[in-house]
């Protein structure tokens, strides 16, 4: 019989990609109990699925809790459903529950979980909420504030968003990080350099993420007679509708606007030079650490989560409002200039490794356990 503490960790989908990088670490000093919330009403953008959830659970000796609201968010059937929730939570008698949760019917759960040893991960302190009604806006900070004034135990991804956390709510947290993200290999190599650079622009398409600005930069660089760049768009989101009447010269685009399945990511990356990220405001960024991961050089403004992952060596880092002209060295640079960035963007990958940050869990963990209650 086994002596590990249980480690009850609820996760949902969007996060998944985080997720799956650290559990089956987790599985080495925890009996970990997997809850993962699947929204069947959603299928059609879920990452995972409960075969595939059950498969990477058994394969880590993990013990797999597939759970489904079948309704949608909004539905005030919610508030029995994370009721319950809470019931089957305790019935594994956890030393310790994780979540990283946005939704505010979750707060419900976790006020009837009886373990005292919460943890609670923000990668968002201060949430993106350009497109929410006013409504909506007032529940996510309401929840916000609850949370921040509530849980003792806290993690954080970047030490950006732990600095925001300690200076808008005063709070501590551990800063786990995320590793980079590998979805498998690819037969692809990106063209030869000298033939022109391939630029890539990959995930949600959401307005602090910024394409609206490089598709002006884009064209701009176009009428001032640099015609060496191309940007694939691969992805989707509710501001596509924003950017594409920017789009003024088509030949300079390969446009994949539509949900990008997991399976075609080694190949978006091993087929680009650079990914770009002109983001307006940055926390974490999933495609920053698949970048990482395929040690693709980057193209990001010189703030948050860029700064705190890559550096002058591994990426052109740039003061916002100046993308332009990180476009414009990036058309100028040398096939050589380029490896050398490639190599340096390999040693930085293992800084990012899934041990690596795994450990960062786990040290956070048994920090929480020791503590006198």
């Amino acid at each position: 019989m086994s002596n590990k503490p249980v480690l009850v960790y609820y996760s949902l989908d969007c996060f998944i990609q985080v997720d799956d990088t650290v559990l089956s670490h987790l599985a080495n000093d925890f009996k970990v109990v997997w809850f993962y919330l699947y929204e069947s009403m959603q299928a059609n953008t879920m990452r995972y699925n409960p075969e595939k959830a059950q498969e990477y659970a058994d394969k880590y000796g993990i013990t797999m809790e597939i759970v489904d609201p079948k309704m949608r968010r909004r539905n005030p059937k919610n508030i029995l459903f994370y009721k319950n929730l809470a019931k089957r939570i305790n019935s594994y008698n956890p030393d310790i529950v994780y979540a990283c949760e946005m939704f505010p019917f979750w707060m419900l759960t976790y006020r009837y979980v009886k373990c005292k040893n919460k943890v609670y991960g923000i990668h968002d302190v201060l949430p993106h909420y350009e497109k929410a009604s006013i409504i909506k806006k007032w529940i996510l900070k309401k929840k916000e504030q609850y949370i921040k004034q509530k849980f003792d135990h806290i993690v954080t991804f970047s030490k950006n968003q732990q600095a925001l956390l300690k200076e808008h709510f005063g709070k501590d947290s551990d800063m786990v990080g995320m590793s980079y993200k590998y979805f498998g290999d690819s037969k692809l190599s990106p063209s030869p350099f000298e033939n022109g650079v391939k630029i890539l622009f990959f995930g949600i398409i959401s307005h602090y993420k910024g394409l609206d600005l490089l598709i002006q930069a884009m064209e701009e660089l176009k009428l001032d007679g640099v015609n060496n760049l191309q940007l694939t768009i691969a992805g989707r989101g509710e501001s596509w509708s924003e950017c594409l009447p920017l789009i003024k010269t088509p030949e300079l685009y390969n446009l994949q606007v539509r949900f990008i399945e997991n399976a075609e990511i080694p190949d978006l990356m091993g087929s680009h030079h650079f990914i770009v990220l002109p983001y307006r405001s940055a926390t974490q960024s999933g495609p920053l650490v698949a970048a990482l991961g395929y040690g693709i050089p980057v193209v990001a403004p010189s703030f948050g989560c860029f700064t705190d992952t890559v550096n002058n060596d591994t990426a052109i880092l740039y003061e916002q409002g100046s993308l332009k002209d990180a476009l414009q060295k990036v058309s100028r640079m040398t096939r050589f200039e380029y490896e050398k960035m490639r190599e340096a963007m390999a040693v930085l990958r293992e800084q990012y490794s899934e041990k690596n940050i795994a450990a960062n869990y786990i040290k956070a963990f048994k920090k929480v356990l020791n503590k006198k209650n």
